[in-house]
């Protein structure tokens, strides 16, 4: 079994600590069943169940597509150095970030109006 550590907010925010009121605000920027679908996907390709699936190359195609290359640079880095692997995508992680996009409150994201009142659409 290969144990690896993972990247955390503090270190690509120069120390900075991230609040969990600070995570879910940003969290309602994207709709919930987007943001599920997104982990569960990144769940299943990465295989984060097996630990030894960890593969840096899979983790190099969600921090390229995920990040901005001033911060997927040094992460790939992370991920690839051959004496300490570090993981950016894990299954806690993304077990963690699917059930709070599931209990975040939502915002109104539209006005548009359906035959029901509210377009279904409008609340993510």
């Amino acid at each position: 079994m290969n144990l690896r550590t993972y990247v955390t907010w503090c270190e690509l925010h120069g120390g900075v600590p991230s609040s969990a009121q600070e995570f879910r605000e940003r969290l309602t920027r994207y709709s919930r069943s987007s943001v599920v679908y997104i982990c569960a996907v990144i769940n299943n390709l990465l295989r984060t169940w097996d630990l030894n699936a960890l593969d840096p190359k899979s983790q190099r195609l969600f921090i390229d597509a995920a990040f901005p290359a001033d911060v997927a640079r040094p992460l790939v880095e992370m991920v690839a150095h051959p004496n300490n692997e570090r993981a950016v995508f894990f299954r806690t992680q993304l077990m963690y970030v699917a059930k709070q996009a599931c209990i975040a409150p939502r915002i109104l994201l539209t006005h548009s109006v359906s035959l029901f009142g509210v377009d279904s659409e409008s609340y993510s």
